[in-house]
């Protein structure tokens, strides 16, 4: 059933081969309406290679067992060997309106009285994993490349920060939810942090405060006649804690450059990577990189580094691995952490308190609102009044738009960040009169 809860993080970066560049077209909108042309990339380097076409775009639905694509039936294969039908037994029987195996048989797909509410989903998913296998040119990772200072970027939803940034080939549902699926993450982070946020009506008075000391870096002032070569910072990076990360540290990382460089051009990033399963693939590592207390540091670009840590973050904070917090210039982001689940609490119970103790904004994502909830009731009730809310929770305005499928139970149907709320460890200052009552997380 959709929005069921999980304890694992189903999290699977699609395989996507890039296509030639194409130029963005003439009179695009800007912020004092002219247009101007970007070089653009493709996101995965295969620039220049025929495609093969093996599906048509009228031609996307096939039940998994027997797509044409090989990878799609090990997929149904792996399912009808681990999966479990709504009744626990194996599963052996496809759905043939969606294409993918639900059930024991054709007798409990027969009783089964809530199969539509997830035949759509499942359905377009189906259609969703041929299309990016189809062989065709992928034009909507034809990622455009930096904004020009005139130039507004619409930060409120998807689709107005595609069309601001100049992403024209992503035209149809599908393709969003393609680059969705991959830009969810540096975008959760960046639609918080940027100053145009959509979530202006949801910040606290101790959230607007937190994020205000982040936007003072995030957004320098810039002078008549300064470029954003002239105004990227030299010193200290602005640093991304991403915690419990694995679809995030297997990311391509032009998505990252995307997601944060390109729309905060004036500031250098490092983004730490930290968790058991934070595996970069060697195909994404360059060969100039260097081990730093354990952890594997590479940079990608001038204003863009990353170090993945393998250990449990309690560990890295209590050896001193990150030295100093600084509240203006490092976030913590927790994505789907499952902080609250009965499988997985036991190894957040440590970290929670040293994140508080660093007073730094932390934000985390989840699956479903009751995914949400159930991680916001473990922090409310485990640091009770140690916090300071400051986001409220809420839908994340940059969640995935394409859904995931369990292959325990293909009727598990999660949505990568779907919400976010965040929260600091609270700041005892003497109160004046006239000042806000902070809020803190509840059940």
């Amino acid at each position: 059933m959709i929005g069921r809860s999980v304890c694992h993080r189903c999290l699977r970066t699609s395989a996507v081969s890039s296509t030639a560049s194409r130029t963005l077209p003439e009179g695009r909108r800007t912020l004092f309406g002219f247009g101007k042309s970007k070089r653009r990339t493709g996101a995965f380097g295969n620039e220049g290679n025929a495609p093969q076409i093996l599906l048509s775009q009228d031609d996307l639905f096939h039940p998994l067992s027997s797509s044409p694509i090989p990878a799609l039936r090990k997929r149904a294969e792996v399912i009808k060997k681990i999966g479990k039908s709504p009744t626990g037994k194996s599963i052996n029987f496809d759905c043939p309106l969606a294409g993918w195996p639900t059930h024991h048989d054709q007798a409990e797909y027969d009783a089964d009285t809530e199969k539509d509410q997830y035949i759509p989903l499942l359905r377009q998913t189906n259609e969703d994993e041929h299309d990016l296998r189809s062989g065709r040119l992928l034009t909507e990772f034809n990622f455009p490349q930096e904004q020009d200072v005139e130039e507004a970027i619409n930060m409120s939803s998807w689709d107005r920060l595609l069309y601001t940034r100049g992403f024209d080939a992503v035209n149809s549902e599908r393709s969003i939810r393609h680059v969705s699926k991959l830009m969810t993450y540096p975008l959760t982070v960046a639609g918080v942090l940027h100053q145009g946020s959509p979530y202006r009506s949801r910040l606290t008075g101790e959230g607007l405060r937190s994020i205000s000391a982040l936007r003072t870096t995030l957004h320098p002032p810039m002078s008549a006649g300064a470029t954003t070569q002239e105004l990227a910072s030299d010193g200290r990076p602005f640093r991304i804690f991403v915690l419990g990360a694995r679809a995030e540290a297997a990311l391509p990382p032009e998505v990252w450059l995307q997601g944060l460089n390109m729309i905060f051009p004036d500031v250098a990033f490092h983004v730490h990577l930290i968790g058991p399963e934070a595996f970069v693939p060697t195909s994404l590592i360059p060969k100039h990189k260097r081990d730093v207390h354990g952890g594997l540091t590479w940079a990608y670009h001038p204003r863009l580094t990353f170090t993945t840590h393998t250990a449990l973050y309690h560990e890295l904070h209590a050896s001193g691995t990150f030295g100093h917090f600084d509240p203006f210039m490092d976030v913590f982001f927790l994505p789907c952490p499952g902080l609250g689940h009965p499988k997985t609490q036991g190894q957040w119970s440590p970290t929670i308190p040293q994140l508080l103790s660093t007073k730094c904004g932390v934000f985390a994502t989840g699956y479903s609102d009751e995914d949400m909830r159930r991680d916001i009731a473990f922090v409310a009730e485990t640091c009770k009044d140690e916090h300071d809310m400051l986001l409220r929770p809420g839908p994340n305005a940059f969640a995935s738009r394409k859904y995931d499928i369990s292959d325990l139970d293909p009727r598990d149907i999660v949505q990568n960040n779907w919400g976010i709320f965040g929260f600091r460890g609270k700041l005892y200052e003497l109160a004046t009169e006239g000042d806000y009552a902070s809020e803190q997380l509840s059940v």
